[in-house]
């Protein structure tokens, strides 16, 4: 008698740990992580004795329900000694997977660009610059510094927006940008990258202030900014604003950046590892109240 209860403890022991692994581990899909990663930029040129004294980066990333939309508004003061004619460019606002894009964009951006996923505008003293989106591997040929980013490979797959422009000796050229882009909210997590190093291939300083205004309708589960060199963050809960206020020429990094998960990866190796204790702690405590009462 006392093995047969033995034996129907032990079948209860089983079941509790059939219907507890089956209550904490929900199934899963193996393609794991819709990653959006994206990348914008400081302007670069292959000029001579340019200066960039100045820079002021406004990036704006609100999480909606139906959508991650990202938005930059940027100004830039170019100065040179010499008269020249050169090519100036940026990263053209890049996804580094289509698939994180939003399928169905809205109709317009609110400045006449329609149905897209990505956009970008460039001024020049307030005028609109036409522009070429050129790949980093034709853009390297036409002459550009290859080496100006060091901890970043991954830029060599991004397009850039190029373009030609006179500057005139001792007169500043008023450089700005408006950009856009809207990602699906199914992705597992966000990153954005802004990339200051490019302003190293001017010459002197360049004191660069980039914003990042993270607003949350629907919040993240976490985020995060780095680096914590010249940062300062406000959070107020549904908004926070990200302020890095650098001097280029010191600075040792060559992005700020911001990270946000959106959803939760179960990590199934450690959660069927606790399980298993539990249940044997169960266990343990059927088994001695068995032999206490026998």
């Amino acid at each position: 008698m006392a093995q047969r209860k033995f034996i129907t403890l032990s079948i209860l022991a089983i079941l509790v740990s059939v219907t507890y692994l089956s209550i904490t581990i929900p199934p899963c899909d193996a393609n794991y992580a819709n990653w959006g990663i994206m990348f914008e930029s400081s302007a670069y040129h292959n000029g001579t004795h340019i200066s960039m004294p100045y820079a002021d980066v406004r990036i704006n990333i609100t999480r909606a329900a139906t959508a991650i939309i990202v938005s930059l508004g940027s100004e830039f003061h170019v100065v040179t000694n010499t008269t020249q004619n050169t090519t100036l460019a940026f990263v053209y606002p890049t996804a580094w997977s289509d698939d994180a894009l939003l399928i169905n964009p809205p109709p317009t951006w609110g400045d006449g660009t329609t149905n897209k996923s990505y956009f970008m505008h460039i001024y020049g003293n307030g005028t609109l610059i036409d522009y070429t989106v050129v790949h980093y591997n034709d853009n390297v040929e036409g002459g550009f510094i290859e080496d100006f980013i060091s901890d970043i490979p991954i830029l060599q797959d991004v397009d850039f927006a190029i373009f030609d422009r006179e500057l005139i000796a001792n007169t500043t050229l008023v450089l700005s940008t408006i950009s856009g882009s809207i990602y699906s909210p199914s992705m597992d997590r966000f990153d954005y990258s802004y990339i200051v190093g490019s302003a190293r291939t001017f010459e002197g300083h360049t004191m660069e202030r980039v914003q990042m205004h993270v607003v949350e309708e629907v919040p993240f589960l976490r985020k995060s900014f780095s680096p914590n060199e010249s940062l300062t963050v406000v959070d107020n809960g549904i908004e926070t604003d990200a302020i890095w206020d650098l001097n280029i020429t010191e600075f040792q990094l060559d992005s700020v950046s911001f990270g946000a998960n959106i959803y939760t990866y179960v990590d199934w190796l450690s959660t069927i590892v606790w399980s298993s204790v539990i249940v044997f702690i169960v266990f343990l405590w059927i088994y001695r109240r068995f032999k206490q009462n026998n």
